[in-house]
């Protein structure tokens, strides 16, 4: 019997560190150079960077000027589900209503200009960041 339950006992743990190594398997093929990321439960904004807040259906502030080099955090402080998308496509924080309460998306502004952007899944929620020198 107890041969037996051991017998059953590693079987079950050969199959779960199995699971666990596959799991880690794999790239996402869609990733892309660039200086955003997603972070989850963070409420600070970057070293030398700049805050945005996504409640009540909002970004605030919903304008926002920064230098080239800083970088901007959205975090979302509901919890219903955002995305931080530009309308240029040169930066997405991922999946449509991806941003779940307390996760954070971070971009650094390499460039001048004025990036307009939007929450996907809510069409009248919309920012801009002005960059300049």
């Amino acid at each position: 019997m107890i041969r037996r339950v051991t017998a059953v006992f590693l079987c079950l743990c050969v199959a779960a560190s199995g699971g666990l190594a596959v799991a880690g398997c794999g790239s996402d093929s869609k990733s892309k150079t660039s200086k955003s990321k997603k972070k989850k439960k963070s409420s600070k904004p970057a070293a030398g960077g700049m805050a945005v807040s996504m409640q009540n259906i909002t970004f605030s502030p919903n304008n926002l000027s920064v230098k080239v080099g800083d970088t901007v955090t959205w975090t979302n402080d509901e919890a219903v589900g955002h995305d931080v998308t530009a309308d240029d496509g040169s930066f997405k924080s991922g999946a449509p209503g991806g941003l779940m309460q307390g996760d954070t998306f971070e971009h650094a502004f390499e460039k001048a200009g004025s990036f307009a952007y939007n929450c996907t899944v809510h069409p009248n929620m919309t920012g801009t960041i002005e960059v300049t020198q």
